[in-house]
């Protein structure tokens, strides 16, 4: 046996050694890495409802008068991909980078502001107004500048395959695919707190760190692909996604804030695993919350006020657009 495998070995050698074996010409297969740019387009319709309450609770709760909010609509398409091409057929893995981020900086609040004649109704308010040597809230109100910001940051990673058909002599290529995975992330949200005034609260800062879970996610898409060299292919992708996230689960807490309970209506402490509600109302205002599961008895008192617990999801699902460079060998 040992003479056997010697006596291939030594046979093969000048076939390695010609490299007639590892050129493209002699295979039926070739490897490519690939980074890609892009933009894709959704309705996140139970986020963007978050962000909206955080706007309206925040102006009602605090006197926040101008604390604006960015919406889910679509972002831009940043991934990178890593495969095989077998004759007419590419198997790869896709990692798509994908972070939402909404800052607010030097946001003033005045919870007796209506009650200081310093100040017309409706007037906007700044935090220069508020820093003014001796400014004193009035009747033991409260007020300052706060500093926001909320990440969300979300990973897909998919398993794709394409059908390819060649034309223009093999350097024209249309595709079409389709591919599954996972959504998987993480999101932040970040509130510090500057009070201002004589007697004002020490500043204060909370730092919360929110989980959504790891959720499926689904791809079908087309593609035009032109290959001048056989290392090198631009392509033109398009198509449509989707997934979903189930909830926003609150994983990490450090710090508290005044101000963040008072907007959120919170009367207990925040844990581990709680997570984001929306109470919805039959007027539109509806109130975010991050709180443990509602108990039946609580359900049933919003039910009887015209009112309804949802659990926050997202619905990501929505169409794509890109250009790709391949690299082949």
């Amino acid at each position: 046996m040992i003479r056997l495998l010697t006596m291939l070995i030594l046979m093969s050698l000048p076939v390695f050694a010609g490299g007639d074996f590892f050129s493209k010409s002699n295979r039926d297969w070739n490897l490519f890495a690939g980074a890609s740019l892009g933009w894709t387009q959704y309705q996140a319709k139970d986020l963007n409802d978050v962000m909206s309450a955080m706007e309206r609770q925040s102006a009602e709760a605090a006197g926040l008068n101008h604390y604006a909010v960015g919406i889910f609509n679509g972002h831009p398409r940043q991934a990178a991909m890593l495969g095989a091409y077998w004759r007419n057929w590419m198997l790869g893995v896709e990692l798509e980078f994908w972070v939402e981020s909404f800052n607010q900086n030097t946001v003033p609040f005045y919870l007796n502001r209506d009650l200081d004649s310093r100040f017309a109704p409706g007037q906007r308010i700044e935090c220069s107004d508020l820093r003014v040597p001796g400014f004193t809230p009035v009747d033991g109100g409260t007020a300052g500048c706060i500093q926001a910001e909320e990440v969300f940051t979300l990973i897909p990673v998919t398993l794709q395959g394409a059908r390819l058909f060649p034309f223009w002599n093999r350097h024209l290529w249309l595709g079409v695919g389709g591919g599954g995975g996972i959504l998987a992330g993480s999101a932040r949200l970040k509130v510090s707190t500057d009070f201002i005034g004589a007697g004002s609260r020490p500043d204060d800062t909370v730092d919360l760190e929110l989980y959504p879970g790891i959720n499926p996610v689904f791809k079908s898409f087309a593609e035009v692909s032109l290959r001048p060299w056989s290392w090198l292919g631009l392509s033109l992708k398009g198509g449509y996604r989707w997934s979903s996230m189930k909830y926003v689960e609150l994983s990490k807490k450090s710090g508290d804030s005044f101000l963040f309970g008072l907007i959120l209506n919170q009367d207990s402490e925040l844990h581990q695993g709680d997570r984001a509600y929306l109470l919805r109302s039959e007027s539109g205002n509806d109130m975010l919350m991050l709180r443990g599961a509602p108990t039946d008895a609580e359900r049933r008192q919003a039910e009887l006020a015209g009112n309804h617990y949802d659990l926050v999801s997202g619905d990501f699902s929505g169409w794509m657009l890109e250009t790709k460079l391949e690299l082949i060998w």
